[in-house]
């Protein structure tokens, strides 16, 4: 499960598929669903809540950075990040006096 700063929006993963939330109707319906095409564990994730993108890492060492809608914006593999060491976790920094994208 991951929850944004404010808790506006909340992403739900099981298995291969993240069910999106958003305070907005009480976290009672979808407003959006990512389903990857193939068999992962997602493991730790966070959100950009001024720009409503949440960023998630899988079991293949991928990084999907997707919209509260269920949009995919785009996937990266480990060897196209090249980082000498293991991904452990991230954080998204939340400067609300920067209005132009984190990514």
């Amino acid at each position: 499960m991951f929850i944004s700063p404010s808790g506006e929006h909340v992403a739900i993963a099981v298995g291969n598929e993240i069910t999106i939330l958003q305070r907005d109707d009480n976290y009672q319906e979808p407003c959006g669903i990512f389903t990857c095409s193939y068999p992962i564990t997602y493991t730790f994730g966070a959100w950009s809540e001024d720009h409503g993108v949440l960023g998630v890492y899988d079991s293949t060492d991928t990084l999907y950075f997707i919209r509260a809608n269920g949009e995919e914006i785009t996937r990266i593999r480990k060897q196209h990040l090249k980082v000498p060491l293991p991904i452990i976790s991230f954080v998204i920094h939340d400067d609300k006096n920067v209005k132009k994208s984190c990514l």
